[in-house]
């Protein structure tokens, strides 16, 4: 029978017969995936690029359009595929959209895949549409609800945390002490006026006021452990306007947007 034929052909046979084998395109792509040279385009990508190789949290914070989001995601692919970490986290606030999001339709990932567009894009070019789906479907790739944070500990794992302006203080309370083994915590966001959607204090602007404040003053209750972990393993870099890198217009409204909500 032709059935039994094909069963009992050995790989030799297949071989010789030169029948192609078949591979699925999501494998190939796999494959192809290549780590990303990241070059960075002034001065202050080089520094961010550089705390990124060597703080467990690293705060890139200032002008739009100056790379924080797609240096971050880059690096991160990278360590990715170098095998030197399991699992890229992306979390994004959502809440001043105007509707949570466990009352929309869909699965968690559909829900957030949309929301998460800034991150996903430099990820996907980077790797290719096949082999980020194959990372989102093998956990690689994680799509993180910020109200799904608490009670989580991340371990070898980029944590990357987009317009962190909008986090308020009681969730960057929860993930700064998410943090485990072999584990790194990037957060992007402006701390511009005009950038803040929520009404509550921002986080973000309350963690770097917080920081400045206790590597200040010194307070008692820390020890020397805990003085290195905080001038060691913080890093901070602040993007100006002269570092915004899309269109010359975007610059120019990102000047403007600092001159007139300030005054």
């Amino acid at each position: 029978m032709k059935g039994s034929n094909n069963s009992t052909e050995t790989r030799a046979t297949k071989v010789r017969d030169k029948k192609p084998r078949v591979v699925k395109e999501k494998f190939v792509e796999e494959n192809l995936a290549k780590v990303v040279e990241l070059l960075p385009k002034t001065p202050n990508q080089k520094y961010y690029i550089d705390l990124l190789k060597s703080k467990d949290i690293v705060y890139a914070v200032g002008s739009s359009g100056s790379g924080k989001t797609f240096v971050a995601c880059t690096f991160a692919v990278n360590r990715l595929l170098r095998k030197e970490i399991e699992h890229i986290v992306l979390i994004r606030p959502y809440e001043f959209v105007g509707r949570s999001i466990g009352l929309r339709p869909g699965t968690s990932e559909e829900k957030l895949m949309p929301i998460m567009q800034s991150m996903v894009e430099p990820i996907k070019n980077a790797l290719g549409e096949s082999r980020f789906e194959y990372a989102v479907e093998h956990d690689q790739i994680v799509l993180e609800a910020l109200e799904d944070c608490r009670g989580r500990s991340y371990k070898n794992a980029i944590v990357i945390v987009d317009e962190s302006s909008n986090i308020d203080i009681k969730s960057m309370q929860t993930l700064v002490t998410r943090l485990d083994e072999g584990s790194q915590l990037i957060f992007c966001g402006d701390t511009a006026p005009w950038q803040k959607d929520i009404k509550d204090e921002s986080g973000l602007t309350w963690i770097l006021n917080l920081i400045q404040t206790i590597r200040k003053d010194k307070p008692d209750y820390l020890d020397s452990d805990d003085y290195d972990e905080l001038y060691n393993n913080i890093g901070i870099v602040n993007f100006t306007k002269e570092d915004v890198v899309r269109s010359g217009l975007s610059r120019l409204f990102v000047k403007v947007f600092d001159e007139v909500r300030t005054k």
